[in-house]
This record gives structure tokens, C-alpha cells and sequence, in this order.
């Protein structure tokens, strides 16, 4: 574990309020955005790869692959920014390859498989992630019209769907992972 890390732990454990750095919202971050979908008056609409599976050739990508399952296990403190909503959520639930989500807690690791909502903790970047690509779709349609047909286009409005704080991130990369992330569609 990297000293950074070492430290947030340390301070998670010994005061339950650590000393505040400088936090990064996620709603400071513009959300990726979906392309409209175009419905044709007559045929099927185009339909694009859900997901494509990177080549994995003779342990050239390994070192990559497991720097990133380093960098899933780094703790950060976060803040799961409450909903407005008269009956929003007060926790979260959140797994990852079916591991509930992890909360430091008394100077140990404690699997809970949710994160409290409006109270600071410290969980592992893993949990954050899902978090971060938990996105929701606001649809709407419109129809333009032409001479001789008409266009049924889809429109996709994409949000947060947990908007969270960042209150403290040992990584000096986690600003750009944060922003890769929601940038993604």
C-alpha cells in the first residue's frame, strides 16, 4: 500500500473528521453523452457494439491489468452527495465482481455491500468507480418532418446517478480517472 494510501487510512482511524484538502465534486465534470438515435420510417435502426473485448496477447497487457487492480484497491474518502427527492436513498448498495462495497470502519475493513448517503467514508476506488459509471438517461423523442417521410429521432439526456464528493484521493491521477470516467457515455 502507497504511503499516500497508508496515511488516509491513518487518519480515518484515528480522527472522524480528517483534516480537509481541497475536494472535487462530481458535478464539476461534464457526464458523456449519448449520440440521438435515429428510429427510420421503414428498416431497423443502426445498432452500435455494446462492448468490445481488448486483445490480450501473451501477458503483454498483464503489468497494465494488474496496476489497475493496484489502483481499484486505493482508499478514498467520499461523500455520496444526498437526492432531493421527499424519499431519497440514505445508503447505496454497491458491489463489485459480487464483493459488497468495503467501508473503513475502527481501524479495519468492514464488507457492508452499501455506502451511506451525506456522511463522509472511506472505500475503496473499486466501489467508487461503480459509482462514478452509475449514470441515468432521460429520454425524450421529436419528429422531424419532410417532404415525402418523417424522422423519429430518440434524444438522450445522461446524469449522475450517485453524485458524489472526493474529500480525499492519494492518487495524483485520481482528478483525471474521475473526469475519464464521466466522460465516457
Amino acid at each position: 500500500m502507497s504511503e499516500a494510501a497508508s496515511t488516509i487510512i491513518r487518519k480515518a482511524s484515528n480522527s472522524p473528521t480528517p483534516a480537509r484538502r481541497a475536494e472535487v465534486n462530481t458535478g464539476d465534470f461534464p457526464v458523456g453523452q449519448k449520440d440521438s438515435i435515429l428510429l427510420p420510417a421503414d428498416g431497423m435502426p443502426n445498432r452500435e457494439e455494446i462492448a468490445i473485448a481488448p486483445a490480450m496477447d501473451g501477458g503483454k497487457h498483464l503489468s497494465k491489468y494488474m496496476s489497475d487492480i493496484a489502483f481499484g484497491e486505493d482508499p478514498i474518502e467520499i461523500r455520496i452527495e444526498p437526492g432531493q427527492g421527499r424519499f431519497a436513498p440514505k445508503i447505496i448498495d454497491c458491489w463489485v465482481n459480487g464483493k459488497g462495497a468495503e467501508q473503513f470502519v475502527n481501524g479495519k475493513w468492514d464488507i457492508k455491500g452499501w455506502l451511506p448517503v451525506g456522511v463522509s467514508c472511506v472505500t475503496r476506488r473499486k466501489y467508487v468507480e461503480v459509482l462514478l459509471r452509475s449514470k441515468m438517461d432521460n429520454v425524450s423523442t421529436r419528429t422531424t418532418r419532410h417532404e415525402d417521410h418523417e424522422d423519429n429521432f430518440v434524444d438522450r439526456q445522461t446524469s449522475s446517478a450517485s453524485p458524489l464528493t472526493i474529500i480525499s484521493d492519494p492518487s495524483p491521477a485520481g482528478r483525471d480517472w474521475i473526469e475519464k470516467i464521466l466522460r465516457e457515455g
